[in-house]
């Protein structure tokens, strides 16, 4: 990198920094700065730098994070206090210490101690240095330039957004306005009823309706349901084809189900509002009106959509955080191609308020549905998904810059302030989503722990053959005790949200590290107690009290050790999916948040040519 390019990064960057702290926001990892910004978007909403801040929140900032922190500025989060749950085992409190690694934390520090104490008036310029060399690095880094090329793209996504919010409004002002719709409708179908529709353009729409009807179908609570109003159109097709008939005067067939096909396209087509909206429109139709259509008649059936635009595309906020369901993606497939099919037909219509008012109306999957340009599709849905590389879908593009943020949002066991004794490929589990994986988690750890376990009552007098201890139960009563997350918010604020906690670059003093080190002993030792270990073995009745005391004591060990496998990874993925579901919630609030002021856009562009003068 050139000097004046590190330069310039670093000024950006202590810029940001300046941001963040105007306005309280962390910046010691990038949990800590997620989580803050979500708890606090209504207030952060009403500030003159919001859209600066949310542009910040997407690019993602990773550079920053890494940098070494001014603790004096942020107060150690004070827990709970857990004194009456304190266990009496002084045996168990040992063990957990153990176990812990605070022994081997010592040592790990006794190098940068013996520097202090040998080197005092040095020691202060040397923490001095290695701040500044971990600043150099931060500045200077490829996330401190990409994160600027980032910027620019969501400056100009919020310039995206505001666009399309003015486009909704005028539309909606305009549809509003046409006080008797219905009426319109009617009137417009008898005085164009001679305009052209191709038989050719019929057969595509019912096509594409019956691809959508049969990827309904696929869910067995849909597959009778619909099977009436599939039939019909399925049969219509087959004798058009069969006849190869390509004249108006047989569109009826014996059912007139063409002829509503014939005036919904002129509708969406030539009536003004709705031709706008064309391909929102026939999917709004074919989605709430046809597919529950069962008389014969073409004129009882009802043309328009509801008078109240709220009510016809509502702002809709569910989140599904399992997988994405049949009838939502078979949505964005007679969305998709229907928009295909108008632009390479080349009518006239708005693709960026067509997608604006469909994706108001989309639920929110922890993928934002669109993966990027790699959608990803349920194995019943007959079809592949249509992406338009050349169009900015606010869902493909909003996942994109949220693609960044999940980077971001990586667990990273060797960050924790405090050791674990996990498998590296355990904790990838925390990075793909821990709903559904919670049993997985706990037989995974209590395979590695169970076989200390065996091997102490073996070794240790025989003890195994004078007890029965089933693992099952165990694992069983650790999944029921951890179902309700017991000091989960302690947890949290302890290791992630802690500016001595995940993330720390920088050395902590001695003091400190005792303080973490009893803070996470407390927490482990109040877990452990809620197993109740005792109450998971069996012993026969003529058993010595130390034996029994012993089997007590191997007993402990491994539920300690099955503490300290699975509950970080559980934790730890918990409050990803957690932090995750609230992002996703909260670029789409804002995509289509209508109340942003001219002040804060115009702030915004300020900002960014300010900003990104060198990009």
């Amino acid at each position: 990198m050139e000097k004046q390019e590190y330069e310039e990064c670093k000024k950006r960057n202590e810029k940001l920094i300046q941001l963040f702290e105007k306005h309280g926001l962390p910046y010691y990892n990038a949990f800590a700065f997620a989580d803050a910004f979500c708890k606090r978007k209504n207030e952060l909403r009403k500030r003159l730098d919001f859209l600066i801040l949310l542009a910040t929140l997407w690019s993602p900032n990773n550079h920053l994070f890494a940098r070494p922190v001014d603790v004096e500025k942020y107060s150690p989060i004070e827990l709970p206090m857990l004194s009456t749950l304190h266990s009496t085992n002084l045996f168990l409190q040992k063990h957990v210490e153990f176990a812990l690694g605070i022994n081997r934390l010592t040592n790990a520090l006794d190098y940068f101690k013996l520097y202090q104490m040998l080197a005092p008036r040095n020691f202060a310029a040397y923490c001095n240095e290695e701040s500044n060399f971990l600043c150099f690095i931060s500045d200077m880094s490829e996330h401190s330039y990409l994160f600027n090329l980032r910027f620019l793209s969501n400056v100009e996504l919020l310039g995206l957004q505001r666009q399309s919010i003015a486009e909704y409004k005028q539309w909606e002002s305009n549809y509003v306005s046409h006080k008797r719709i219905k009426s319109e409708i009617k009137a417009f179908l008898e005085e164009n009823s001679s305009k052209d529709i191709s038989l050719e353009m019929i057969i595509r729409l019912l096509e594409i309706t019956q691809e959508y009807i049969k990827n309904l179908r696929t869910d067995s609570k849909n597959h009778s349901k619909y099977k009436p109003i599939y039939n019909r159109i399925s049969k219509y097709i087959k004798a058009v084809k069969d006849d190869n008939i390509c004249t108006e005067d047989n569109l009826d067939m014996d059912d007139p189900i063409g002829s509503i096909f014939e005036r919904m396209l002129k509708i969406s087509i030539y009536f003004d509002p709705l031709n706008r909206i064309g391909p929102m429109y026939l999917c709004w139709m074919i989605e709430n009106r046809l597919i529950k259509f069962s008389k014969h008649d073409a004129d009882s059936f009802n043309y328009s959509l509801d008078t109240n635009p709220e009510k016809i595309f509502p702002y809709r906020n569910n989140w599904h955080n399992g997988g994405r369901t049949v009838s939502d993606v078979a949505r964005v497939y007679l969305f998709d191609t229907l928009c295909a099919w108008w632009k390479n037909k080349k009518i006239n219509f708005s693709m960026p308020l067509s997608v604006f008012l469909f994706e108001r109306t989309l639920p929110c999957y922890s993928d934002f549905l669109l993966a990027g340009n790699n959608p990803l599709t349920d194995p019943k849905i007959t079809h592949q998904l249509v992406t338009y590389l050349d169009l900015r879908f606010s869902s493909s593009y909003l996942s994109t810059c949220l693609s960044a943020t999940a980077d971001m949002l990586c667990i990273n066991p060797d960050w924790f302030p405090l050791p674990f004794p996990v498998q590296d490929e355990n904790w990838d589990i925390c990075n793909t989503g821990t709903i559904g994986n919670e049993r997985d988690i706990v037989e995974n750890a209590s395979h590695d722990c169970s076989k200390e376990m065996i091997q102490s009552l073996n070794t240790n007098k025989n003890l195994l053959k004078k007890c029965k201890i089933d693992e099952k139960s165990v694992i069983r009563s650790f999944i029921t005790c951890f179902s309700q997350k017991p000091y989960y918010e302690e947890f949290i604020k302890l290791v992630f949200l802690n500016p001595l906690g995940y993330h720390s670059t920088y050395r902590i003093s001695y003091k400190d590290q005792i303080a973490l080190q009893q803070s996470l002993t407390q927490w482990v030792i109040a877990c452990v107690d809620l197993i109740e270990p005792d109450q998971l073995i069996r012993v026969k009745d003529d058993l010595y009290d130390t034996a029994y005391q012993d089997i007590c004591h191997i007993l402990q060990d491994y539920v300690v050790e099955l503490c300290l496998n699975a509950v970080p990874i559980l934790y730890s993925g918990y409050f990803r999916d957690e932090l995750w579901g609230s992002l996703i919630l909260l670029c789409k609030e804002m995509f289509f948040y209508e109340d942003f002021t001219d002040k804060q856009y115009q702030r915004l562009q300020d900002f960014s040519e300010e900003f990104c003068q060198y990009v």
